[in-house]
């Protein structure tokens, strides 16, 4: 696993602990936006890092959806 691997992964997994937050903070909404992909702003910047990272980005759309649906945008 090299550098930037580990980085977009770094990425994907702060995006998560900020989006499990009880909060209505900027940066839990970001994270919630950038996991469920709420536009294609948000969408192209989540499959890019997935791709760096080497996951598929539809499992963690389709299941940040399910969580967060009700709290987007």
């Amino acid at each position: 696993m090299d550098g930037e691997q580990n980085l977009a992964k770094a990425v994907i997994w702060q995006a998560i602990k900020d989006a499990s937050r009880h909060s209505q903070s900027y940066d839990t909404k970001s994270a919630r936006n950038f996991l469920c992909a709420v536009n294609s702003l948000w969408e192209d910047s989540l499959i890019y890092w997935c791709d760096v990272a080497g996951i598929i980005p539809d499992h963690i759309i389709y299941m940040s959806r399910k969580k967060w649906r009700q709290d987007l945008l």
